[in-house]
């Protein structure tokens, strides 16, 4: 797939795709952009005509036909793994979704309309938190222009934090990763970003019900607040030398918003429960979750193995006799399988996956996305509660379609 996307040039794409959203007569780049850098892999970044910084997103002409081969691909892998029984998981759900979801991201108005939202949305509500502003009447089928967000992406530090370890150990890559134990400003500077995204998400979750399905370490910016160029990240970061002070200088960007799910009330009600109960460790109302969000494991009855099922899918606190490995005979999944998982769930699980990639990848192994969520889905209810008795009209903010 990469190879094949590779060979379109982004200048071709640029010059056949562009134009205000709402007609059809096409306008040159060089009308529109100042400059254009057309060798940076970020997308692509210009100059526009007021001389703001911006970045275009191009959408290759061959990505819809490839994506859809690959999914299709993927399908019958999924349908393998689970005949066989090398994965004691319902795959197949997941990839339907995952395939509906991915095929939506190739119309970019839909992503501008939802950046703009969670834009008005999030920035006042989290601080710290960046979006991309979505520059009007450049924005297509196949482009977005929107302003540029400069800093290091999350997944260059979290690369770096590995690159840090063995300088200062000496240890070589070769070692095993129970060996190797991250240095305490990195387990600092690691739990600040994921408390900020996980109260980002949660609150997405949570309270909104429409979330960015898609928060890997590429798609989270890390930018500068409080200096000016870059040293290196370590020295970057003004909390360096103050340890153990709380971090203020950064801010979170968050980019690609064309993976998006959206889930219901119900959905959220059953979720918010089944978290409460895995942050308090209450077997048997663990077990009443999963039966509320329709998740369907071997054996129900089977509850203290459905717990370690809950916390494995909906927690990123590494619990002590837990096996994360799908392949391992000791995970839960080969003594008590997942035989269906309902589409609502599959992309709420798969952000919670991401969270604990990074905090294992940062050292972190006590950090709950559960307890996080929990509090703030209380939060939510309550204040529901007290808007629904005084009477308060709910959000009527108006959104821009594109």
């Amino acid at each position: 797939l990469n190879r094949e996307l590779s060979r379109c040039d982004p200048k071709y794409i640029l010059s056949r795709d562009q134009g205000p959203s709402r007609e059809r007569r096409a306008i040159h780049w060089e009308d529109v952009f100042k400059t254009v850098d057309m060798e940076k892999p970020l997308g692509s970044a210009g100059n526009s005509t007021t001389g703001d910084k911006v970045a275009i997103k191009l959408q290759n002409p061959l990505a819809e036909q490839l994506m859809g081969l690959d999914l299709e691909c993927l399908k019958h892998i999924a349908g393998f793994l689970c005949k066989t029984g090398e994965i004691k998981f319902d795959l197949l759900s997941a990839v339907n979704e995952l395939k509906f979801r991915i095929l939506e991201e190739l119309d970019f108005r839909k992503e501008a309309n939802t950046m703009s939202r969670a834009r008005q949305e999030l920035q006042d509500r989290v601080s710290g938190i960046k979006i991309p502003h979505v520059i009007p009447g450049l924005v297509t089928q196949r482009l977005i222009t929107m302003s540029l967000l400069e800093g290091k992406p999350l997944s260059a530090i979290a690369s770096d934090c590995k690159k840090v370890h063995v300088r200062r150990s000496g240890v070589c890559d070769g070692d095993s990763k129970e060996n190797l134990e991250l240095p305490n400003y990195v387990k600092i500077i690691g739990k600040q970003l994921l408390e900020r995204m996980t109260e980002t998400w949660g609150i997405m979750v949570m309270e909104h019900g429409h979330f960015h399905a898609d928060p890997h370490p590429g798609n989270i910016m890390i930018t500068p607040t409080s200096f000016t160029g870059w040293l290196n990240w370590v020295n970057w970061l003004p909390f360096h030398k103050m340890l153990p002070a709380p971090p203020s200088g950064f801010e979170l960007g968050i980019l690609d918003w064309g993976q998006v799910k959206s889930i219901d009330d119900d959905f959220r009600q059953s979720l918010g429960r089944l978290l409460i109960a895995v942050a308090d460790a209450d077997q048997q109302r663990i077990a009443k979750g999963f039966e509320s969000l329709g998740i369907k494991a071997g054996n129900m009855s089977d509850i203290e193995n459905i717990e370690k099922l809950a916390r494995t899918m909906f927690d990123t606190r590494k619990y002590e006799g837990d096996e994360y490995n799908l392949f391992n005979p000791n995970c839960t999944l080969h003594k008590n399988p997942i035989e269906k998982l309902p589409k609502n769930c599959f992309l709420v699980l798969r952000t919670v996956q991401l969270l604990r990639g990074l905090a294992f990848t940062l050292g972190i192994e006590d950090f709950s996305s559960a307890q996080i969520w929990s509090d703030i889905f209380k939060r939510y209810q309550n204040n529901i509660g007290k808007e629904n008795q005084n009477g308060v009209a709910g959000d009527e903010r108006k959104y821009l379609d594109y």
